[in-house]
């Protein structure tokens, strides 16, 4: 860290679902630089439960299911003031997309979207009277790849980064920032059970991992689950005085592509990587609004080849499927000849 110092002494925050893995390591982290940290579960007995694990630190025990409107208001009791709030409070599971019912629906949204705006809306006027705070909602790469074994999580998820905006502008120039944090596939032991779902118990534990990592989440740049103490070091700096200047961002460091990718294609090398490479880059820039052209016409021509080439050898995956529909609507607007 060198001469940096996160230092939020004086400050109160307020993490949920902060009884065990990421909530956890997240409260543990701003209570080590400082901070008096509001440690939240549904019930007294895990909230004690946690605390007594957490061992040193000012914490402050918030027993309340924030999922509701009931639980909110008691939270706002306990913590009528907060300085820095972290939305992590969120379920998953696999379903299968077709099975996933109107219920279903409702509880992923309340529980990993309202729950969130409920409480952004009750403390950031209070951080915007007094010049400063910090939200953060605590998302996932299910955001942008969504995961076709649980898309009501990726869903979810997905609003969050829209939530995260929105009252980033909301707070836009009040010294109250506001950022969604971009997870992958954390090592907690839901997850544990989660990847066990998925890939069978018969695996030792760091062969089922890698498994699970290859079939179903092939994206990761990272190729291994993330630690909870990792993702609690980037939301503790985005806390800090030294983020002040970091507003409205999806912050992660388990980049996904924004438009999905053949794997089989973009592996082979030339002409498939350059097609994945080349095709993802316009088109990410061409989502983003600008209209001048990127390309230079012979650069066209090498890329319609390229993308050609790969996609006549693509196997017609789900994502490849994806693919093709970006370079056909590339391909609409290159040059002709």
């Amino acid at each position: 860290m060198g001469g940096m110092r996160l230092d939020l002494s004086g400050k109160t925050a307020l993490v949920t679902g902060s009884t065990q893995g990421i909530g956890r390591a997240i409260a543990a982290g701003l209570a080590a630089a400082g901070a008096r940290v509001g440690v939240n579960g549904r019930s007294t007995e895990s909230v004690d439960r946690a605390l007594a694990e957490l061992g040193e630190g000012d914490f402050v025990a918030v027993p309340a299911d924030v999922a509701t409107a009931d639980g909110a208001a008691a939270v706002l009791d306990l913590l009528p003031r907060v300085d820095i709030l972290i939305n992590n409070l969120g379920i998953f599971g696999a379903q299968a997309a077709l099975e996933i019912t109107d219920d279903d629906w409702r509880r992923y949204f309340e529980v990993n979207v309202l729950a969130a705006v409920r409480l952004t809306r009750e403390y950031l006027p209070g951080m915007r009277e007094r010049g400063w705070g910090r939200i953060q909602y605590i998302a996932s790469d299910s955001a942008v790849v969504t995961p076709i074994e649980m898309i009501h999580y990726g869903v979810s998820k997905t609003a969050l980064l829209a939530v995260s905006r929105g009252f980033a502008k909301e707070a836009a120039g009040s010294g109250v920032t506001v950022n969604s944090v971009i997870a992958g596939p954390t090592h907690t032991g839901g997850v544990e059970d989660f990847v066990r779902s998925l890939v069978g118990t018969d695996l030792p534990w760091d062969d089922a991992q890698r498994e699970f990592m290859l079939r179903h989440r092939p994206q990761s740049l990272l190729q291994r689950l993330i630690e909870p103490e990792e993702i609690a070091n980037m939301v503790v700096y985005l806390s800090s005085p030294l983020a002040s200047a970091t507003t409205g961002a999806r912050c992660g460091w388990t980049a996904v592509t924004s438009t999905p990718s053949c794997p089989d294609a973009a592996d082979r090398g030339p002409p498939g990587r350059l097609m994945a490479r080349r095709i993802s880059r316009h088109w990410e820039s061409d989502r983003v609004g600008r209209t001048t052209p990127l390309l230079f016409k012979s650069d066209c021509q090498r890329l319609r080849s390229a993308a050609m080439a790969a996609t006549n050898s693509c196997p017609g995956n789900d994502m490849c499927r994806s693919t093709t529909c970006s370079i056909r609507r590339f391909q609409r607007r290159m040059p002709a000849g």
